[in-house]
């Protein structure tokens, strides 16, 4: 038998064995498995040898900014999720100690797969009587909520999040995979970049603005411990909601981050001692009716992109595409105020203004005497 080979056998009974052990977790009892462990563990082996098609070197879904004519003013962004993508170097160490300390205090030592963790959160819940750990490997949390996202059907969501062997034997399989296929660097970054953290920030570039007005590599430790707490369960302990629970939450994450000599114990414990301060940063403006100039040219530009050039309106919300539009800032300012000087904004008469460029016909200014919206008339 060679090398290779004994170790994905090593690797499927790892995978078998975490696998058992989590059901357990997730259902307080061992899930039954049809055909017996033998028929698993040789399904497992196999499963081993698959490519992780789902989880390709592909950019995460973040968003498109709508520029002016001069390339520096925005007009606005269209997008699903307020996702912006970061890469390890704009991620802080304090970031990422607080997340590994949180939710996989061995993922630098595991190959995706962490049957340690899931016997200690086994002994955790059984004490507890309920489930107060989970025992999902960073990887395997990746692997889940890159399956969830990118999934295109109810049918296709469903299994990406149904409890079941099936479930959890692809997401293992998958796990080890990515672990042979990437750095741990590269599951951090992409962790903390699909990650939910609340309050509709996707990814710890848009949670670190949202909650704190910052960009990642300026966050505080106390701030750090707040955000990598948010990840399990951004409802129950957001702090916008409700300060206590979300301050209790982060010091857990903090006593886990001295348990693991993450941070001096004087850090930490000035860490603790510092109240949870909330500088609250809006999320960008959001499609045409935000549009922080001419919502009625950002619907005309939305049409011309969708229609006449075929942008599926996916790639146009989810492609992270920089699109520099025809319209001039001072043009419009002017027509703005040329329409509401001759007809009020509440006048039953419609004025419209349009200005397009001779020979080339850009158009650089679209105004109307009304506010764009759902209701527009």
């Amino acid at each position: 038998m060679s090398e290779s080979t004994q170790r994905r056998l090593g690797a499927a009974g790892q995978m078998v064995l975490a696998i058992v052990l989590s059901g357990a977790v997730v259902a307080g009892l061992l899930l039954p498995w049809v055909g017996g462990p033998g028929l698993a563990a040789r399904n497992a082996t196999t499963l081993l040898q698959q490519v992780p098609e789902e989880l390709a070197d592909e950019p995460l879904a973040g968003i498109t900014t709508v520029l002016a004519s001069d390339g520096v003013t925005p007009l606005t962004y269209f997008y699903d999720f307020y996702r912006v993508p970061a890469t390890i170097e704009e991620i802080p160490e304090v970031m990422q100690r607080a997340v590994v300390a949180t939710e996989d205090v061995r993922f630098y030592s595991h190959n995706g797969l962490d049957v340690q963790g899931v016997l200690r959160a086994l002994v955790t819940n059984a004490a507890a009587g309920e489930v107060q750990e989970g025992a999902s490997t960073i990887t395997q949390q990746l692997v889940k909520l890159t399956l969830e996202y990118s999934a295109d059907t109810a049918e296709e969501r469903t299994a990406a999040t149904e409890q079941s062997v099936a479930r959890k034997l692809r997401e293992a399989r998958l796990a080890l995979a990515v672990e042979e296929d990437l750095s741990k660097d590269e599951i951090l970054t992409r962790y903390l970049n699909i990650a939910y953290f609340g309050q509709s920030a996707y990814g710890i570039k848009a949670a670190a603005w949202t909650y704190f007005s910052k960009a990642p590599v300026d966050l505080t430790l106390p701030e750090a411990a707040m955000l990598a707490g948010l990840v399990q369960s951004p409802s129950d302990y957001d702090p916008v909601v409700d300060t206590e629970a979300a301050t209790t939450r982060r010091d857990l994450v903090l006593d886990r981050m001295q348990d693991a000599s993450f941070a001096p114990a004087a850090e930490i414990e000035a860490a603790r001692a510092t109240p949870i301060t909330l500088v609250l940063g809006e999320a960008p403006a959001r499609g045409c009716y935000e549009a922080t100039v001419s919502g009625f040219f950002c619907d005309f530009l939305e049409k011309h992109l969708t229609n006449k050039l075929q942008i599926p309106a996916p790639v146009l919300k989810q492609g992270s595409l920089t699109i520099v539009s025809t319209v001039d800032v001072n043009a419009q300012a002017a027509g703005d105020a040329a329409v509401l000087n001759t007809l009020a904004l509440e006048d039953s008469r419609a004025g419209v203004f349009t200005l397009q460029e001779p020979g080339t016909g850009k158009v650089r200014a679209l105004s109307v005497n009304r506010i764009f919206g759902p209701n527009t008339a």
